[in-house]
């Protein structure tokens, strides 16, 4: 008989398995909360009252239950292996730890796990939940990687994983190098060589599904570098940490700065902001901060100026006066803000690929569309003509010659002469050869070859549905 203690401790372990099974589209490493949240817990409850005898709550009783109660996940992943048609296997690592995580499909559910509670179980039918296909996702372990982070390493571990899971199963390991097709991973060539090395164990396993938004985000990384100006704003505006910081990091780091550039904004009709949102981890980070700068520019200028007056021994000082300089001329704020404008672009395009339920048949689609827009925007010079564009603010600056006061010095903000095009146009030469940088990374990350290009060709509006035929809401055919 289960007593109200076994509840207890029970019902507290599944809510905490849930939350350290859990984790974001990308398979990244949750942190498991620690065992003193459990006596912690369970000696409050004690405290107002409640039923628990004393002992119970030791660190020692939860250790015992965790691992009870990870032998019955690991039995219920084991029945589930054996019963999958089609096994999809997902791995990323972080820092030591490499996270192993699988994604099957059953048409039929295993007797021996009928009427119970599975976490990760999800019905396709949604009409006869209870009769099935279901899709379920299973995390088979968090594993230590020691010094050893190669591909072999993971691949060997992954494969271990999947081998000593079901060992107890007779035939179940065969059961699984018949049924494990797809691998999934963030593209890194390490985790493209691992997949290659678990053909060995699994060779059914000859679909490899690069992650879509690591890839497409690895292509405006990558492609948006080699330009000494390019990579000049970038620095000023994003990324500099020595000598001095750059704008984005003295905003957040000098709250002097920051209260000059809030004041400034008081004026404007726009939002009033206290920085840029620079955060190198963040795929929107990037489009996010040059789109901001671009909008509040002479704000953020005039706060520049007004940061530079202070004693020249601050190093927040020194820094806003490199920043303004350095930034001053028209080809290198024109480059921030053609940056800004091809950045949104990109994000809305990642952005797409990046939601937890992504249709993968459209992830060209929007590739497609974004190639396009770049091309019109950029190739064909159009983003110098629109008026509803970052590129626009900025143009908008210089309409009228400006003078800031740093110091003892000026900074004078001036268009060149119209008369001058190679030197108007200069900004919009050197990011269009980064344009066909990143559409060359995209190409290689998502080739015209592979499967998300030749799936699209079967992606027909559904006689169901209600939408129109040809929407991009439509459902998928055959």
């Amino acid at each position: 008989m289960t007593t109200p203690l076994n509840l207890n401790l029970y019902f507290h372990h599944r809510i905490h398995t849930h939350l350290c099974t859990n984790f974001h589209t990308h398979s990244h490493v949750q942190e498991q909360a620690p065992l003193r949240s459990f006596t912690g817990k369970l000696g409050a409850a004690s405290r107002t009252g409640a039923d628990i005898a004393p002992g119970c709550s030791s660190k020692e009783v939860a250790k015992q239950l965790m691992t009870c109660c990870a032998g019955r996940e690991e039995h219920v992943t084991a029945q589930i292996l054996n019963a999958s048609d089609c096994i999809g296997i997902s791995q990323d690592s972080r820092d030591d730890a490499l996270l192993i995580r699988v994604r099957c499909v059953l048409w039929a559910w295993p007797k021996v796990l009928h009427n119970q509670d599975v976490d990760g179980k999800t019905s396709i039918n949604r009409f006869r939940p209870e009769l099935g296909p279901w899709v379920v996702e299973r995390i088979l372990g968090v594993e230590k990687l020691g010094a050893d982070r190669s591909a072999t390493a993971t691949a060997t571990i992954t494969v271990g994983r999947l081998r000593s899971l079901v060992k107890g199963i007779p035939g179940g390991f065969r059961r699984v190098q018949a049924t494990a097709r797809f691998f999934t991973a963030d593209n890194a060539s390490d985790e493209v060589k691992a997949c290659q090395l678990m053909r060995d164990e699994l060779p059914q396993l000859q679909f490899h599904i690069p992650d879509g938004s690591h890839s497409i985000q690895l292509a405006i990384k990558n492609g948006c570098g080699g330009d000494p100006e390019i990579d000049k704003v970038r620095q000023i505006m994003l990324t500099n940490k020595k000598p001095f910081p750059s704008v984005s990091s003295l905003l957040r780091h000098s709250s002097r700065f920051r209260s000059v550039f809030k004041e400034e904004q008081q004026g404007s009709s726009l939002t009033v902001l206290s920085h840029l949102s620079w955060a190198p981890q963040r795929m929107s980070s990037q489009a996010r901060a040059l789109s901001r700068a671009s909008l509040k520019l002479s704000d953020l200028l005039t706060a520049l100026a007004r940061e530079a007056e202070g004693s020249a021994s601050s190093k927040s000082v020194q820094a806003a006066r490199y920043n303004i300089r350095e930034l001053a001329s028209y080809k290198r704020l024109m480059i921030a803000g053609l940056l800004a404008d091809l950045c949104v672009e990109h994000h809305k395009a990642i952005r797409q690929a990046d939601t937890e339920a992504c249709d993968p048949a459209m992830v060209a689609a929007y590739l497609t569309d974004f190639e396009k827009t770049v091309r019109v925007l950029f190739m064909e010079g159009q983003i110098m003509t629109l008026r509803h564009s970052y590129t626009s603010q900025v143009i908008r600056f210089f309409e009228n010659p400006s003078v800031l006061f740093e110091r003892q010095q000026a900074v004078l903000f001036v268009r060149p002469d119209p008369q001058d095009s190679a030197a108007i146009y200069e900004p919009l030469e050197r990011v269009r050869a980064i344009v066909g940088s990143v559409m060359a990374c995209l190409h290689a990350a998502v080739p015209k070859t592979g499967w998300h290009y030749a799936f699209s060709a079967f992606y027909l509006p559904s006689p169901l549905g209600t939408n129109r035929p040809g929407s991009m809401s439509c459902g998928r055919g055959g």
